[in-house]
């Protein structure tokens, strides 16, 4: 539908004046007034408003969608210049167009003044069928009953003596590593009674216990809850209540620690309990599951204060992992007995973990564990990836460097944008580069593109992939035409069931979807969307781009943070009133913005300057580094715009 958009600039005098001046002319107004007040389909729309333009540039105030067919303005001798439909607008011109215009609105607007013509390509039938039906049409067979255990235990059998697992000179098979999940899982079973739901926390190391102690908790029933040892108490509190947690298993180190939150605390480490372990039955578990229990829960940053736990079922991890290892060259049937070697780079604690680790166990292949310090310095890592033969890797774009590159074959990247400079360079050395999108709601990856150097920017996600569905929606969630800008919308098997105990955040977050078909709705699938935050648009081609956030939570070092969280704690300091924190990024003399330097800034009114010292110490028990604000600025008051708002500009021009 091609429809004109019209910036009237004057005094609005009478929107059913309006209405009713247009529907004499013998179309129907569909829709009018506050409904449409944020929606991006307009015909007229007034510059005098008392709604906010919101994220909707250029778009503000009553809004109109007059009939649902192309509309133009043409002259009649007799009836002077009316909407009619059918012809192009191209013959008009944009005279006539204003004449006709003023003619129609006379009644509604005093001395109105047209001061802008625009003709935009509203939504037409065939960018429909293009987002409906062609480039979310993703729906393949997947085994959707089994769990991602069983697909593990499958790929045991097939290949039992392949390397699945390496942490510096331990080095363990399929089976073993199988053999020891199952000695955990039988333990776990007997002392703890798990069945589906149940959750076991996890608070280890990075050595080879994190995927014995995962592998087992989902072979006794239950789900895993992935904790860092270096969180402050406080939030390990927090999730360890929240979940209700039946047990934690951990390093022998963290037991006495441990002990004071009055849960049952396993040191998988320990010679005591490596002797228990090693008494229990080495064969698979018989658990009753499905695929609809929860395969674990991971806690991401909350808007108030306390993180929220993201509750995962297993038919999105098995979706993920399948679709993954053929997507990128693991699947062995298509490969042939070629076992490729895949670093294990992620925290466990964070949800790509799960991608690394599941779509390598359930395809064969073998995993390489890194320990912190190669992880954190890139000359280690380099080394490291060519001592040991490494193929594929994903890895945080912020460290990558211009003029120093990796020897893989396949790359991913994933977390945050990555310089195109640094792309076009891996691209040119042969290496397959693979740009993944995805929330932790939707099972880590949701939409995937693999770079090359035609591409005009690094922001390009790719498509939705296999069972996963992207819409991009205006604020009435209306699908927007292609190259609009829009939020986000996901929908397939890999969304989460929801928040952990949070059915109001759930119900927020997670909507019912507008374009369930009946099919869908017959076979029982495709019902939700999950409200994703980030501003996108469809290009021509089907590919999508990322353009940014909607909200105040963002992205640094590839870690997804609420901001208002940092402040809810900062604001727990005795000295500080107020405070807000703010995302920035460092320029160059030129007031260029350099690649990847997005850091977290915060402005707080207190009763004396505070050393920064003082204030790390004070959010060191509260929160996870990286959620500490590299910058604390001092200020007496806080700058408000004409509105009274916060004027953010301002306070980063401090």
């Amino acid at each position: 539908m091609k429809q004109l958009s019209i910036h009237l600039e004057g005094e609005f005098k009478d929107q059913e004046s309006l209405v009713n001046e247009i529907e004499d002319s013998g179309h129907e107004v569909l829709a009018s007034g506050e409904e449409l007040a944020l929606a991006c389909n307009c015909i007229i729309y007034s510059k005098f408003s008392s709604f906010e333009k919101r994220r909707y540039v250029g778009f503000s105030g009553y809004e109109l969608i007059i009939d649902d067919k192309q509309l133009v303005l043409v002259k009649n001798e007799k009836e002077g210049y009316l909407l009619k439909e059918g012809a192009n607008t191209e013959e008009l011109s944009i005279d006539d167009i204003i004449d006709a215009l003023i003619s129609i609105s006379r009644e509604s607007y005093n001395e109105a003044k047209i001061v802008e013509i625009l003709q935009t390509s509203k939504v037409i039938d065939a960018d429909i069928e293009k987002q409906l039906h062609e480039w979310n049409n993703t729906w393949v067979n997947y085994p959707e009953n089994k769990t991602i255990h069983e697909l593990f235990e499958e790929q045991v059998i097939r290949t039992p003596d392949n390397i699945a697992l390496v942490y510096n000179d331990k080095k363990y098979s399929y089976s073993e590593l199988n053999k020891k999940a199952n000695q955990l899982a039988h333990y776990l079973r007997r002392e703890y009674q798990l069945s589906g739901d149940n959750l076991v926390a996890l608070c280890l190391d990075r050595d080879e216990q994190i995927l014995i102690g995962i592998l087992g908790v989902l072979k006794a029933g239950g789900a895993y809850v992935p904790l860092d040892p270096s969180y402050p108490k406080e939030r390990i509190s927090y999730i360890l209540g929240d979940t209700e947690a039946k047990v934690i298993l951990t390093n022998e180190k963290y037991l006495e620690e441990l002990n004071e939150f009055g849960i049952d605390s396993i040191g998988l480490d320990s010679k005591t309990q490596e002797e228990i372990l090693a008494k229990e039955s080495s064969i698979n578990p018989e658990v009753r599951i499905s695929s609809k229990n929860l395969a674990y829960v991971i806690y991401t940053s909350g808007t108030t204060g306390k993180p929220k736990g993201v509750m995962i079922e297993h038919h999105g991890v098995v979706n993920l992992a399948l679709m993954q290892g053929a997507l990128f060259g693991l699947n062995l049937l298509t490969t042939g007995s070629f076992v490729k070697n895949c670093i294990l780079y992620a925290n466990y604690v964070f949800d790509a973990f799960v991608s690394e680790v599941f779509t390598v166990l359930v395809n064969g292949h073998s995993l390489f564990l890194l320990d912190n310090d190669t992880r954190q310095d890139f000359n280690l890592l380099t080394s490291y990836i060519r001592d040991n033969k490494i193929e594929l890797a994903t890895i945080p774009p912020a460290l990558l460097l211009p003029d120093s590159f990796l020897e893989l074959k396949t790359l991913v990247v994933a977390g945050e944008g990555t310089p195109k400079t640094i792309l076009d360079s891996y691209s040119k050395l042969g290496t397959k580069l693979i740009n993944a999108y995805g929330p932790t709601e939707a099972t880590v990856c949701s939409t995937l593109h693999y770079y090359n150097e035609d591409d005009q920017n690094n922001a390009n996600i790719g498509r939705p992939l296999n069972n996963t569905q992207a819409y991009v929606l205006d604020a009435s969630l209306s699908l927007l035409p292609i190259g609009e800008i829009g939020e986000l919308y996901i929908g397939g098997v890999g969304l989460a069931r929801g928040y952990l105990n949070r059915p109001d955040l759930t119900t927020e977050r997670f909507i019912t979807n507008p374009f369930q078909s009946a099919e869908d709705k017959e076979l029982g699938k495709n019902a939700r969307l999950y409200k994703t935050g980030d501003l996108v648009r469809y290009l021509a081609d089907g590919n999508i781009e990322y353009i940014g956030r909607n909200d105040f939570q963002v992205k640094i070092r590839g870690f997804r943070i609420e901001l208002g969280e940092i402040e809810n704690k900062l604001l727990e300091h005795p000295e500080i009133r107020q405070v807000v924190v703010l995302a920035n990024e460092y320029k160059n003399a030129n007031g260029e913005v350099l690649p990847e330097s997005k850091y977290l800034a915060a402005f707080y009114i207190a009763n004396k300057i505070l050393a920064e010292k003082e204030l790390h110490e004070f959010l060191g028990s509260r929160l996870p580094d990286y959620m500490h604000p590299s910058v604390f600025v001092a200020i007496d008051k806080l700058p408000l715009t004409i509105n009274g708002k916060l004027d953010r500009k301002a306070l980063l021009g401090m």
